[in-house]
């Protein structure tokens, strides 16, 4: 029994994705006489395919088209309608199609809304801490399920409830901090989380 060989073509697939003479394959398949029908499936005669130039058709097909949109011609009704489309607002867009359908208004609304949240990538906490941008603008405060992901606040351990991780938060934010919370300036360390001074603002 013959050892196994790595780079042995056991399926044959050189075959098929390496053919060694494509034009002439394709040239004996375009020249080949058509001995089976005198007509296709479809009911088109293949008489009418036998000078059939597939090279040439596209030429033509990107000649008239340069043609239409390039030189000859003004902009067309589609690329007039998609030019309105990208000079008009998110706002515009969404009173033109509620004055059809007030369901499609909210639902509009609320994609809007959430793509907005999306986009804006940006943690309130590293923020408010006077972190760079390079940090806050890093990663978001919170997940889609409410559970903390930024990597600052998930070290932080609240000193009343001992909480960190998925549930982290500072001590105004604690559920059993029932007196009055302390001022931003005293949660506010002296250190930045690159371990950089803080900037001392007044």
């Amino acid at each position: 029994m013959d050892s196994y060989k790595l780079f042995q073509d056991y399926l044959g697939l050189t075959t098929i994705v390496w053919a060694n003479d494509l034009q002439a394959h394709m040239e004996e398949i375009m020249l080949q006489p058509w001995q089976e029908k005198d007509s296709n499936d479809l009911g088109i005669s293949v008489d009418h395919f036998s000078a059939f130039d597939p090279l040439e058709l596209m030429r033509l097909d990107a000649r008239d088209d340069f043609q239409s949109n390039g030189i000859d011609a003004d902009l067309d009704e589609l690329d007039m309608y998609q030019q309105q489309l990208r000079e008009q607002t998110t706002v515009e867009k969404l009173i033109v199609e509620s004055t059809d359908n007030p369901v499609l208004m909210e639902y509009l609304a609320l994609k809007e809304k959430r793509r907005a949240r999306k986009q804006k990538k940006c943690c309130a906490f590293c923020k408010n801490n006077g972190e760079p941008a390079s940090v806050y603008q890093s990663h978001v405060l919170k997940d889609s399920e409410g559970r903390v992901t930024c990597p600052i606040l998930r070290k932080y351990t609240c000193p009343f409830c001992g909480v960190s991780g998925d549930n982290a938060h500072t001590i105004r934010y604690c559920p059993k901090n029932e007196g009055d919370a302390p001022g931003l300036a005293l949660l506010k360390t002296s250190r930045l989380s690159t371990g950089k001074r803080r900037s001392i603002s007044k």
